[in-house]
């Protein structure tokens, strides 16, 4: 009984996605260009492992996400692996790295990263990925909290089916 409801579950999140999916403009001659850069402390250190998000503020539904290597770079994807993101402004968010624990409870590792940087709105963080692509090179600068750091409470992640 516990497996018909997990497939009708991730059936159901399947047609939300592909809802979006349809409703966001996917399609109808929205523009997506190559978009990437690099996220780094003031001092110049790369901030590894984080995930930055390109909030489209044409279009809400649209996010171009990007993992940050070792080096503290990243490169956008938003409907397939490495295209870009949107034309336009973005609001942008930078997640600090998740953890490496079991599955079902992800243990996070201390706060790297002021916590204003996860939220759109607050991390004052603003870009325009445009036409030229030689211009959509974005150096995000992130800084550390202001209060010392502690190890984080875990977070529970769900990965589908169990």
């Amino acid at each position: 009984m516990h497996t018909s409801y997990s497939c009708w579950g991730n059936a159901f999140r399947l047609a939300l996605c592909l809802i979006a999916a349809a409703g966001s403009g996917c399609g109808r001659g929205e523009r997506v260009f190559t978009a990437n850069g690099k996220v780094t402390y003031p001092d110049g250190t790369p901030l590894t492992g984080a995930q930055v998000e390109f909030h489209s503020l044409a279009n809400p539904l649209v996010i171009g996400r990007g993992d940050v290597d070792k080096d503290g770079k990243f490169r956008l994807s938003t409907f397939s692996s490495g295209d870009g993101a949107l034309e336009g402004d973005h609001e942008v968010a930078v997640h600090p790295p998740l953890g490496m624990g079991d599955r079902d409870l992800t243990p996070n590792p201390p706060n790297v990263i002021d916590e204003k940087f996860e939220d759109f709105a607050r991390s004052g963080l603003k870009f325009t990925v445009t036409e030229d692509e030689s211009k959509n090179y974005f150096e995000i600068v992130v800084t550390k909290p202001a209060k010392p750091v502690k190890e984080a409470p875990a977070r529970k992640v769900e990965f589908g089916l169990k």
